[in-house]
């Protein structure tokens, strides 16, 4: 399984030669040594030219699908080596667990070299489908040994006569061992390989003799890390991509069945014909097959019933089919065990009723065919014949429905009244009998459409067509080889007989919404043979019935120029098939919407008195164009090998003015060796750059020489590059790959036209200005060695032209005229452009309807606001504040304006110039914490009105800031008091005198200290601060330097202060109690009476202890004063006079 994607010139060099596949699985059972090859190896040893393969080896020719003489297998191997990975399928019969010893692959190398070593992984499932490693890695050498495989690898030999390799090539058989065996149960599996080696190793394919593939062939190839790909030949030259299958072995034991026993006893070989056609596939299968696991075949072929025999390589299967180019005889060797058994030999002779080659007759003067339509066959022939026979059975066999009427139509020419009749070989005997024709009719220059009814009892698969066109005479049935006319052709092909599967409809007609005046679509998907489609509509009327459409028998029904009155309608298909009665699928309701108004500008912003033009951009009744240029350069343009700089051509376009593009396409023709390697890109006047192909869709793989014929890749292109054969006539997609490419296969485009997007709505210039210039064709070959050229190309550009639209405009009355001074009136009149003039301030809104086409848009609107003008004489007041304050500067003497803008601006120059201030754009500029730095700038605003030209400047405003106060603070003498001491504070002010002065202790207002000085006791004690107001009115804040000043209590320990002394009698008592506890105080006479008790609380350490002795004598007084226990703490002594 190998999709040419992943072979450059250097990695799949067999891509250039014939090569052919066949699908031969062979199962052969045994308990102990047993065998399963996948595939056919060898195709005899006579080639198709007649030549001998050497003693001992047989050929593995490269083969072309029997009565095609023209297309040969393309690729010899298929690289499994480096990079690239191999991947096929087997399958564990049911009931049976293999335990698999090891493996063998079949290779070939230019350049013979001993692998190094071949990783193996089993999956349970397909790569493409997630199956997982269930057995082995890739990553793990099990390589062994390898082995001569007595086979050689040729070219086709004859069909075509083309031979590009002068040697043959040897396979070798390459063996590996797993060291633990992968036991596997019934299921199908998949093995993937890579084999590492000093050169590139090819995996051959199985091939059989007289086609190029068969059913269930489906190997795979991987690159790198990029997904698995198909593997698919395109043959040579170029003609249908078929898909292949790898040669590789595997060594097992069986358990789980029946061992078989004894000695095989096969009997006769029976064949499935006896004669047959040089080339047609017979199966040859045993009378008495042999049961058991462990049995083992082989077929054999031979000149005559006694031999020699040759085994036929990869023939171990208890069937075989095969195919001779001579009579030859067949036999199987059947062992069990170490018992053999031969089939009785049966001889395959050549057919004496093998398709006759039709005579030579005229077809040059128009009796021709020009085209055959048959199912999926659509095989356009051309103006031109040679000796009046044509054999296309190269192309792909279209499904002919037994036991069904197949319609077919046959295209004629020019030449007179030419008569058309058809064979089919039902019964696949080679010839094309009597009851196998049927007659179509006759025409001139004209297409013949009737119906071929093959019978229930033709044979199923592939079969010879033959259709013939004679001139003047009426075909007959006895006329499939030779004719009565001496003008006329004959063209062959296959199709392939399949039975009649009823019509499924797979995906119903869906919803579907379109503009009014636009078009609208309904599809159908159908599976079955030659389903029908009759599409029938309903209206919305009540108890309306559903309608044929006319003409309308395809899998999609189209609408152009849908209506209004069409909306609500439904549809549905009446299918029918070959063998399905008429039934029909769910219903489909159409919905058509208005058509959308489009006004230029949507909307707009008028100053009063303003006018605006309003103007309907809708295409009345579009008509599509289009501008083709073609290349006239005299010789084709040489493309360099395996360079990115490659080449670029310029055509210059004109589209006509007021168009609007809708799509591009290029045509372009030239030759290649290796069209697989061809990068293209297209390069807009704008300078958007767009990749058109990229390896033939997007890394669709190499092919051998051939030609670019009238290639069109369009943006409206669907089919990929990749999908199609050589010349690539038709129109393509674009691959759209990016401008790096994909991988290390180089670039989206040549050297300086890297692609700028990966869409065609990004690439495509929409006007015609933008479209108008020099489109640029682009290209590059991205590997040798190979030649090619661009012999010419053309650029069209797609484009819709029409007339302006018109519509009826409303809006505020008296607003609305059709010339752009405002003076003639609308009068309500269908016109594309008007112009308002509002009166109002504020929005306005305006409305149009389209009523151009088959039905009117809604309403569109359109809001225009007018706005009044700024008006007034503006001014700004002055300002004066202290520093640190907030400032708000506003507007006065404005008068009038709607949706007004302000722009506030400062002047730091006394006014000279003025500078915007950022986000100062409201009615007022505030100002937080103005600075003295501000101190004389000046402001002023700029006042406008959206949409008005007119702009208001105010007169400035000045702003004056003054200095905070800034306040000292001083303590004289001290700030540390004995009870009886005192200290003055003072506060001194500047830069300006202080009018009011206000003191704080610890924060609160000291009551009547409004000086700059105030007096502090031991009472006192506390941090004071100043708030000074000066002559300005800006105030501290209590603000000061130092910003406080602490005033606090000196300790003296157990020192007694009694004062005043002498006193009248009343003195205080004061000691530093550290623990504020309380004291006793006891006071005695000079008679040493006490006199005087008292207990004292504590609250700071000099509390005051007030004593009064004004009722008792004057002398002198001992005071004693004691702790709560008794204890003295001092004693002295006071005066009292």
């Amino acid at each position: 399984m190998q999709k040419k994607i992943t072979q450059q010139r250097n990695e799949n060099w067999l891509s250039r030669v014939a090569m052919i596949f066949s699908f031969i699985i062979a199962f052969t059972f045994s308990l102990n040594a047993q065998t399963y090859f996948n595939g056919n190896m060898g195709t005899g040893t006579i080639n198709k030219a007649g030549a001998a393969a050497p003693a001992g080896v047989q050929w593995h020719e490269m083969m072309n699908n029997i009565g095609n003489n023209i297309t040969a297998n393309a690729s010899l191997a298929y690289n499994c080596s480096g990079a690239f990975k191999a991947a096929d399928n087997f399958t564990v019969p049911a009931g049976e667990t293999w335990t698999i010893s090891g493996m063998s692959f079949y290779t070939i190398q230019i350049t013979a070299s001993t692998p190094t070593a071949i990783g193996v992984a089993i999956r349970n499932g397909s790569p493409l489908a997630g199956g997982t490693v269930v057995f082995g890695n890739l990553a793990t050498n099990v390589y062994s040994s390898s082995a001569p495989a007595n086979v050689q690898v040729i070219t086709s030999s004859a069909n075509p006569t083309t031979a590009p390799f002068a040697a043959t090539l040897n396979v070798t058989e390459q063996k590996v061992v797993f060291g633990t065996a992968a036991v596997l149960t019934a299921g199908t599996y998949w093995v993937e390989w890579n084999v590492t080696a000093p050169t590139n190793t090819f995996n051959i394919f199985s091939e059989i003799f007289g086609a190029r593939t068969q059913p269930g062939y489906n190997a795979l190839q991987q690159n790198g890390a990029a997904a698995y790909t198909a593997l698919t030949d395109a043959g040579t030259p170029a003609g249908v991509a078929v898909p292949v299958d790898l040669n590789f072995k595997i060594n097992y034991t069986s358990t789980g069945g029946t061992a078989c026993t004894g000695t095989p006893a096969p009997g006769a070989t029976l064949a499935s014909a006896t004669a047959i056609c040089p080339g047609l596939p017979f199966n040859l299968s045993l009378a008495t097959p042999t049961t058991g696991t462990g049995v083992t075949y082989q077929w054999q072929s031979g000149a005559s019933t006694t031999g020699p025999w040759t085994n036929i390589a990869g023939a171990t299967n208890a069937t075989l089919t095969y195919s001779l180019a001579a009579t030859t005889h067949y036999r199987c060797v059947v062992t069990c065990g170490t018992n053999t058994g031969n089939s009785t030999p049966v001889q395959v002779s050549m057919s004496t009723g093998c398709y006759c080659t039709p005579s030579a007759i005229n077809c040059n003067l128009d009796d021709r065919i020009a085209n055959v339509t048959f199912g999926t066959l659509n095989n356009t022939s051309g103006t031109t014949c040679t000796a009046g026979y044509s054999n296309y059975t190269a192309l792909p066999a279209p499904n002919a429905i037994s036991g069904a009427t197949n319609p077919i139509s046959v295209t004629v020419g020019p030449g007179g009244t030419e008569h058309v009749g058809v064979w089919i070989d039902y019964n696949q005997n080679g010839t094309f009998e009597v009851s196998e024709f049927t007659y179509l009719g006759s025409a001139n220059g004209a297409t013949i459409s009737n119906n071929i009814i093959i019978p229930a009892t033709a044979l199923l698969g592939t079969t010879r067509m033959r259709v013939r066109v004679q001139y003047n005479t009426a075909v007959t049935a006895t006329m499939p080889c030779t004719q009565t006319s001496t003008f006329g052709e004959v063209e062959d092909y296959n199709v392939n007989i399949v039975p009649c599967i009823p019509v499924t409809i797979t995906t119903a007609p869906a919803n579907a919404t379109a503009v009014c005046g636009g078009n609208a679509s309904f599809s159908v998907v159908a599976a079955g043979s030659i389903p029908a489609y009759q599409w029938q509509s309903k209206s919305t009327v009540v108890g309306s019935l559903w309608t044929n459409i006319a003409g309308a028998t395809s899998a999609t029904l189209n609408l152009t120029g849908v209506t209004g009155a069409l909306s609500g309608y439904q549809y549905r298909v009446l299918f029918s098939g070959a063998c399905t009665s008429p039934d029909v699928t769910t219903v489909a309701t159409l919905t058509v919407n208005p058509i959308t108004a489009v006004v230029t500008p949507t909307s707009a912003l008028l100053c009063q008195g303003g006018v605006q033009q309003l103007t309907i951009t809708n295409i009345a009744s579009p008509s599509p164009g289009s501008v083709t240029v073609n290349s006239s350069y005299p010789t084709p343009i040489a493309i360099p090998d395996g360079s990115v700089a490659g080449i670029s051509n310029v055509l210059p376009v004109v589209v006509p003015a007021g168009a609007t593009v809708t799509g591009v396409s290029v045509r372009m023709s030239g030759t290649h060796q290796w069209f697989g390697d061809l990068v293209m890109a297209l390069k807009a006047p704008n300078g958007n750059v767009i990749n058109l192909n990229y390896y033939l869709g997007v890394t669709g793989g190499p092919g051998a020489t051939s030609v670019f014929t009238n290639t069109v890749i369009s943006s409206t292109g669907t089919a990929s590059l990749g999908t199609a054969v050589s010349p690539f006539t038709g129109t393509f997609k674009a691959d759209l790959v990016t401008a790096a490419g994909i991988g290390t296969n180089g670039p989206g485009g040549p050297t300086g036209f890297a692609p700028t997007g990966t869409t065609w709505l990004g690439f495509l210039p929409t006007t015609a200005a933008a479209a108008s210039g020099n489109w640029t064709l682009a290209m590059y070959d991205g590997f040798a060695p190979d030649a090619g050229a661009l012999a010419n190309w053309s650029i069209t550009v797609n484009y819709v032209l029409g007339s302006p639209a018109t519509g009826v405009y409303t809006g505020p009355t008296g607003t609305i005229y059709t010339d752009a001074a405002a003076t003639v009136p609308y009068t309500g009149t269908a016109i594309n452009t008007v112009y308002v003039k509002p009166t109002a301030t504020g929005v306005n809104n305006y409305s149009v309807v389209v009523t151009d086409g088959p039905c009117p848009s809604n309403p569109l609107i359109i809001p225009v606001t007018m706005n009044a003008p700024a008006a007034g004489t503006l001014s700004v007041s002055n300002a004066t504040l202290c520093a640190g304050l907030n400032n708000t500067f506003a507007i006065t003497g404005l008068t009038g304006g709607t949706s007004l803008t302000y722009q506030w601006q400062v002047s730091t120059d006394a006014g000279a110039t003025y500078s915007n201030i950022a986000g100062a754009t409201s009615a007022t500029l505030v100002q937080t914490g103005v600075t003295t730095a501000m101190s004389g700038n000046k402001y002023r605003v700029l006042v406008s009105s959206t949409g008005c030209t007119t702009t208001l400047t105010s007169s400035a405003g000045t702003l004056t800031v003054n200095p905070t106060p800034v306040v000292t603070i001083s303590a004289a003498p001290i700030t540390k008091l004995f009870p009886g001491l005192t200290s003055t504070l003072t506060a001194a002010v500047s830069p300006n005198a202080a009018s009011t002065y206000q003191w704080y202790k610890n924060g609160v207002l000291v009551t009547g200290a409004t000086l700059n000085k105030t007096v502090v006791d031991i009472d006192k004690l506390g941090t004071y601060t100043v708030r000074v107001s000066d002559v300005n009115g800006c105030v501290s804040n209590g603000v000061s330097t130092p910003a406080s000043i602490l005033i606090t209590d000196s300790v003296t320990t157990n020192k007694l202060f009694i004062y005043p002394s002498p006193n009248s009698g009343q003195f205080q008592v004061r000691y530093y109690n550290a623990g504020n506890a309380p004291t006793y105080v006891n006071i005695f006479d000079e008679k040493g009476a006490r006199v005087f008790t008292q207990t004292f609380g504590a609250s700071t350490p000099y509390q005051s202890m007030n004593v009064d002795l004004s009722g008792f004598g004057r002398g002198i007084y001992r005071v004693d004063v004691l702790t709560a226990n008794g204890n003295r703490i001092n004693t002295g002594s006071v005066m009292v006079f």
